[in-house]
């Protein structure tokens, strides 16, 4: 297996000589834009910008919500269709719907954390989502 990995290591490594080769052909100038845009790539910024983009408002908008400070979602007492924002300096009531909850955790941005009878009872930030939100506020 570590065969066929640095074979693909080395292969790529020698495409991208290549391609820098002929993007150098049109000038210094060509070229830094190309590192640069690579790095942005092997960074996982890029990843990061067009899975920010890919959200929703009202998905963005629990993002940020749970973004700041330490804060979970915890599902209504009295409903099972929202979530309450619990931690930071003041509670959220209804600061997210069931749906918006269930599609950030699909997509990797929040994680089920409940007791193991009811997973989803709450929800927090994943470590894809803290990337998400670190990636958001270094580009700003």
């Amino acid at each position: 297996m570590t065969d066929v990995l640095e074979r693909i290591a080395a292969d790529r490594e020698r495409t991208r000589r290549r391609v820098r080769e002929i993007i150098g052909e049109h000038g210094a100038e060509a070229l830094a834009e190309f590192d640069a845009g690579m790095e942005h790539v092997e960074s996982g910024r890029y990843a990061m910008a067009m899975l920010w983009h890919s959200l929703s408002e009202p998905q963005r908008r629990v993002a940020r919500l749970l973004g700041d400070g330490d804060r979970v979602l915890a599902r209504c007492r009295h409903t099972r269709h929202f979530y309450d924002a619990h931690g930071g300096e003041h509670a959220v009531d209804k600061a997210a719907g069931r749906g918006t909850v269930a599609k950030l955790v699909a997509q990797g941005v929040l994680r089920w954390s409940g007791k193991p009878s009811d997973p989803e009872q709450l929800a927090e930030l994943a470590s894809r989502g803290r990337g998400l939100l670190a990636a958001l506020l270094s580009r700003n």
